[in-house]
């Protein structure tokens, strides 16, 4: 069965993207906080996102459940200790 939220983000929607400066100026700024500090603001939205094709816009709800999913399933797997080396 399809997974509802991917069902949706499926087909011709584009994505924001932020340029890559300011993409690396966040890494930059962001590089020696620790792992509580860098949870907090992962936003969904940013000012200078924008998609970079034409198309439907994905409802940000879609990227907001995705990164809520993906931070349910690191935590599942025992995040933030350190992985290890191979396949599991």
């Amino acid at each position: 069965m399809t997974d509802p939220m991917f069902a949706r983000a499926a087909g011709s929607f584009v994505y924001p993207r932020l340029p890559r400066t300011v993409g690396l100026a966040i890494i930059e700024e962001t590089r020696t906080w620790d792992l509580d500090k860098l949870a907090a603001p992962s936003s969904t939205e940013h000012p200078d996102a924008a998609p970079i094709a034409t198309g439907t816009r994905v409802d940000p709800t879609v990227i907001t459940e995705a990164r809520d999913r993906v931070r349910r399933v690191a935590v599942e797997r025992g995040y933030p200790k350190p992985l290890r080396r191979g396949r599991e």
